[in-house]
C-alpha cells in the first residue's frame, strides 16, 4: 500500500510548524502575569497572621478594625492568642510596624494587641509601645471590646486596636509588568516564528 512520504509534503509539515509557532506566541502575549494582591499599608504580616490597625478611627475594637478594612478577625481564637502572647512574638510584630522592641507584655483584658494612648489623628498611625496579653481570654474579649472604647482619635486618652485580620481587601493592585523571563521567552518564541514564517516564503518562491 501506498504512503505519502512526509518529506514530499514540505509545505504541510512547515505549516503546521509555523502555526505551532504562532500559537505559542499568542499564548505568551495573552498569558497573565501573576501579580501578587498588596494588602493596605496598614496590615503587616508577622507570626503567621496579618495584623492590621484602621487609620481612619480610634476607640474600635477587632470586628470593626477588620470591618472597615472589608475582612474579619480570625475566627481561631487560639492562633490568634499565641502569634502574641510572648515578648518575642510582640517585639516582632512591632517591629514590623516600625515601632522598635519597646513592648508592654502583661495579663491584660484587652490589649492583644492595642497600641498605647495619646495623641492620635485621623488619618493617623500607631503609637508605641505595643501592648500583648498572657491573658487566653483576651482574644475573645478584644473582638468586641477594647481600653478607650468609643474614644475618638484626638489629643488625649485615644488608643487604636491592631488586630490579626483575614479576607482584608486587597488596595488596587499596580498594572501587570512583564517580568525579566516574560520577556526572555516572548522574544525567544517570536524569533522562532519570525525563522518559521522566513522559511514558509522560502519554499513558497
Amino acid at each position: 500500500m501506498w504512503c505519502p512520504n512526509v518529506d514530499r509534503m514540505p509545505g504541510s509539515s512547515l505549516k503546521m510548524r509555523s502555526s505551532t509557532q504562532l500559537a505559542l506566541v499568542f499564548l505568551f502575549l495573552t498569558a497573565p502575569f501573576a501579580v501578587a494582591q498588596p494588602v493596605p499599608d496598614t496590615c503587616v504580616e508577622a507570626n503567621g497572621l496579618l495584623w492590621c490597625y484602621d487609620p481612619l478611627s480610634c476607640g474600635e475594637a477587632c470586628n470593626e478594625v477588620c470591618a472597615a478594612l472589608g475582612g474579619t478577625p480570625v475566627a481561631d481564637s487560639t492562633a490568634w492568642f499565641e502569634a502574641q502572647n510572648s515578648e518575642a512574638e510582640c517585639q516582632t510584630i512591632s517591629q514590623a510596624f516600625g515601632l522598635g522592641t519597646d513592648v508592654q507584655m502583661a495579663n491584660w483584658t484587652y490589649a492583644c494587641l492595642e497600641d498605647s494612648t495619646g495623641a492620635h489623628t485621623a488619618p493617623g498611625g500607631l503609637l508605641g509601645p505595643l501592648y500583648c496579653s498572657t491573658f487566653a481570654g483576651c482574644p475573645d474579649n478584644h473582638r468586641t471590646q477594647m481600653d478607650q472604647q468609643g474614644n475618638a482619635c484626638g489629643p488625649t486618652n485615644s488608643r487604636r486596636s491592631v488586630c490579626p485580620c483575614e479576607n482584608v481587601a486587597p488596595v488596587d493592585p499596580p498594572t501587570p509588568v512583564p517580568t525579566l523571563s516574560h520577556w526572555a521567552g516572548i522574544i525567544i518564541v517570536m524569533i522562532l516564528a519570525a525563522l518559521g514564517l522566513g522559511t514558509l516564503r522560502r519554499r513558497r518562491a
